[in-house]
């Protein structure tokens, strides 16, 4: 084949990422020009627009088999080599070494097709029955050994101490996308590696880009790092905890992503549609980010600035309706009233291509699960409409219906109500300001299957909190995990801004189902669902309530004796026995490298007031996985309690670095430097937790002591009538007030000379 040129294959480049979002009318044109020009040999291989085509109607299985492909990496399809760790090596080696056009862009599709593939196994569904285990090789010729490199894929994408969770499905698809996209920025993310990761905030990450690293929008490193991030965080959200080397990698993408698709605009220059999109979506997907790593008000900036990128504008209001089927006068009702810049998004942005029908015919789809099967039999009594409350309120006669949005404003409009939830208190209003943003996303006429799943999961969890209407919450949770396993809508449709939305793996989804089930007593049910999805701790823990721990150990030591180098099994065991030998065991079986294992060991040091060990048995843990801020809260306490104040400090000083909206590690950081006599420094700590601890006495306290030794008389009186106010006039700091009144003596002698 002859070198296709630069704007051809950055055509295709934007076509791979126009496969996660959707497509307007404008780039279907393209799809006609390139495809005339695949007719031409001379210009370019009619092989790298069949890949981008198989990727967009969402046949991965034939990308991964394609001769393309399978020659880039040097793959022999029927190769029956033994070693797993030999075979990814080689096909980062290969991945390196592809220089040509041609053999980078299959390389990289071959890993956005492994990437999708994923992520149809473990969160949009359906799960293929006949799908290989080993990606690239016959399923024929792997099928012997098809068990260990699963094992061998899940140990290596275990990071930083922290297991996969629960029964991780297809897991070599991950890992080969880990290999052939993320892997190829080890070199050039090395400066991210010389910083600080877990006190690293995206804004540092940024400045910090190299000079001249920013990419090109239609270059290669462009797509290939906006899908390497898509990676590492799909990678995050099927791990236990989460991992600073994944943090540190993603921090450093979305940086070059950030320049390269959401640079500064040049004042009265109008972007392309698609550039629009693709700005907007690259801030959202830094915020989702964010938010996975409770950075909250960076994520606020991030989907502030996205939806100023996309001219979206929305806000809460109020209008008259109903709320319930019964209700005879309209009342005040929030509404979120949204505006577009520009509605002339085309009428293709949400259409089913014609191309993509019939796409599942050929494929077997995964039975139904006998777990779920059980759950949807005991639900048959429950009803949906008996709360008489309505899934969203009926305005009065004459109100406009919401106006159609784009999917890109609607997934915006999802993260929004995501930052209500993340920024706010749960005080029991939060819920309801997060609902006007999933009921105008849910009252939309036309949306993208990703988007409607996000919308009704938010609200199953808003309807959860009511007692009216919490059997309908559970039933539409169970339907919404049935939905997942049918055969529509089509693959390539559910990957449309799966990775611009908030929506969680399916392993979240049905632990968070079975702990509903156990909530309202439906302890068998859940206990069943848990252990096909290989859910140890929550089975454990159903175990413990229904008075069988036992059962709990010998379900457990009869996986051992299929997998006894597993330290996740070993700590399920020392769970259900309450036996510390255990932990140990899993300490050592994993090399000393399960953080879990540590942290079981700490807390139970900490029980039996042993603080030296648990001092140390914290550290140990925090030295593998050191993005764990309970972790450094617990381990401080340890330390302070073993008199090792400086450590002690340090450690709280790391959780706020971590979590800046825990108040009590910033009120112990005050009281810290309270103690060691830094003042300034203990006011500073103690101005961020009143933010996040409005109801504590002890910290309003603190508060107008430290206030009064810095100066802010004012602000230390105010702080003393809090703590009035908090405890009922029953505490008042009578040091404080003494000095406050020794001040007021002084100015009234002296007026002139008063601060």
């Amino acid at each position: 084949h002859a070198t296709m040129s630069e704007p051809t294959f950055g055509a295709l480049r934007r076509d791979v990422l126009l496969t996660s979002f959707s497509r307007p009318a404008d780039a279907r044109a393209r799809d006609g020009a390139a495809a005339a020009a695949a007719d031409a040999p001379s210009t370019a291989p009619t092989s790298c627009v069949a890949l981008a085509r198989a990727l967009r109607r969402g046949a991965y299985d034939d990308v991964l088999r394609s001769p393309t492909v399978l020659a880039a990496l040097g793959v022999d399809a029927n190769d029956a080599r033994e070693d797993a760790r030999a075979h990814y090596e080689a096909l980062g080696a290969a991945a390196r070494d592809a220089r040509d056009d041609e053999g980078a862009f299959a390389v990289a599709c071959a890993g956005v097709a492994a990437l999708y593939a994923f992520v149809r196994a473990t969160v949009t569904g359906p799960r293929i029955g006949n799908a290989r285990a080993t990606p690239l090789l016959d399923a024929t010729a792997r099928e012997a050994r098809d068990e260990a490199w699963d094992a061998y894929a899940r140990e290596r994408l275990s990071l930083d101490g922290e297991d996969l969770v629960g029964r991780c499905d297809m897991p070599q698809y991950l890992y080969l996308a880990r290999v052939l996209l993320l892997d190829r920025f080890a070199t050039s993310l090395a400066w991210v590696r010389t910083l600080d990761v877990p006190a690293l905030t995206l804004k540092d990450a940024r400045a910090a880009v190299p000079v001249g690293a920013v990419a090109k929008r239609t270059s290669h490193d462009a797509m290939c790092a906006w899908f390497a991030a898509r990676v590492a965080i799909t990678q995050q959200r099927a791990l236990a905890g989460q991992s600073p080397t994944l943090r540190g990698e993603l921090l450093g993408l979305h940086a070059y992503n950030l320049a390269t698709f959401a640079p500064v605009r040049v004042e009265g220059q109008t972007p392309h549609r698609e550039d629009v999109v693709f700005e907007a979506m690259a801030r959202l997907e830094a915020s989702l980010m964010e938010h996975q790593y409770g950075h909250v008000d960076s994520a606020y900036v991030l989907q502030r600035g996205a939806a100023a990128a996309f001219g979206l504008k929305h806000e809460i209001g109020g209008v008259l309706g109903y709320r319930t089927i019964h209700q005879q006068d309209a009342k005040s009702q929030l509404v979120l009233n949204v505006e577009l810049d520009s509605m002339d998004w085309g009428e293709s942005d949400d259409e089913d291509e014609d191309e993509d029908e019939g796409e599942l015919d050929d494929l077997e789809l995964e039975g139904r699960s006998q777990a779920m099967a059980r759950i949807a039999t005991e639900l048959t009594g429950l009803s949906e409409d008996g709360s008489q409350i309505l899934t969203r309120p009926r305005l009065m006669e004459g109100m406009p219906p919401p106006a159609q949005m784009p999917s890109a404003a609607q997934a915006i409009l999802i993260a929004a109500a995501l930052t209500v939830r993340k920024k706010q208190a749960d005080d029991g209003l939060r819920s309801y300001e997060m609902a006007p943003y999933t009921e105008f996303v849910g009252a939309q006429q036309k949306s993208q299957p990703i988007l409607r799943a996000a919308t009704t999961v938010l609200t199953s969890r808003h309807e959860r909190d009511r007692a009216r209407t919490r059997e309908r919450s559970l039933l539409v949770l169970e339907d919404l995990v049935q939905t997942l396993e049918r055969s529509h809508p089509k693959v390539s449709s559910r990957m449309r801004f799966v990775f611009s939305t908030w929506f969680p793996p399916a392993m979240t989804l049905k632990k968070e189902l079975g702990e509903q089930l156990v909530s309202i007593g439906m302890v068998g049910a859940a206990l069943e669902l848990f252990e096909e999805v290989e859910l140890w701790d929550s089975l454990i823990v159903c175990l413990s309530l229904l008075g069988k721990k036992q059962q709990a150990a010998d379900l457990v030591r009869r996986r051992l004796q299929a997998d006894d180098t597993n330290p996740k099994l070993w700590c399920a065991l020392g769970d259900a026995l309450d036996d510390e030998q255990y932990y140990w065991k899993a300490w050592e079986v994993s090399g000393e490298r399960n953080a879990r294992a540590k942290r079981s060991l700490a807390r139970r040091a900490a029980a039996r007031e042993d603080w030296a060990n648990a001092a140390e048995h914290w550290m140990d843990a925090l030295k593998i996985n050191p993005l764990f801020p309970d972790g450094w809260f617990s381990g401080g306490y340890a330390c302070l309690k073993c008199d090792r104040t400086d450590d002690a400090l340090a450690a709280f000083v790391r959780c706020t670095q971590i979590d800046v909206e825990n108040g009590q590690a910033w009120n112990n950081v005050a009281a810290l430097s309270i103690r060691l006599g830094r003042f300034t420094a203990a006011h500073t700590a103690l101005c961020e937790a009143i933010k996040h601890q409005r109801t504590s006495w002890h910290t309003w306290e603190n508060h107008a002591m430290v206030c009064a030794k810095v100066g802010k008389f004012a602000t230390s009186a105010l702080a003393l009538l809090k703590v009035l106010e908090l405890t009922q006039g029953a505490r008042v700091h009578v040091e404080t007030v003494q000095t406050l009144l020794e001040r007021v003596r002084e100015a009234r002698a002296d007026p002139t000379g008063a601060k």
